[in-house]
């Protein structure tokens, strides 16, 4: 439905599978997890694995964005709270997502630039 209503408006459907603090992050990091949590992350432990398991065989789209390990080799808070990213990882993540969907040529219209560079400019 959503590539439908895409293609419909011409425009160009990105699918990110985004990290998230329970899966391939180190909770020790997370000074809040052990206090009362609201909610349960049982179905991640098995969407998630499940999830990696579709990408490693190339049974997804090529406009699939695989994020969810992100955060793997991390060691620093990276959660405000149990949802949300703090905003050095939210860039971090939003730079993952840009340099893939260039890799993927799914931004036709975007010339690739060093993001060093870029950075210098602003």
């Amino acid at each position: 439905m959503i590539e439908s209503l895409c293609a419909a408006h011409g425009v160009a459907p990105v699918f990110v599978w985004q990290p998230i603090l329970c899966y391939h992050y180190d909770l020790k990091y997370f000074p809040w997890y052990h206090t009362q949590r609201t909610y349960n992350y049982d179905a991640h432990a098995v969407g998630y694995p499940q999830m990696r398991a579709l990408y490693d065989r190339g049974a997804l789209i090529t406009n699939f964005l695989w994020c969810a390990e992100l955060q793997a080799d991390e060691h620093e808070c990276l959660y405000v709270d149990f949802y949300h990213y703090t905003a050095k990882f939210s860039e971090k993540f939003g730079e993952a997502i840009a340099a893939l969907s260039l890799e993927r040529g799914l931004l036709p219209n975007v010339r690739r630039r060093d993001m060093g560079d870029q950075r210098k400019e602003d």
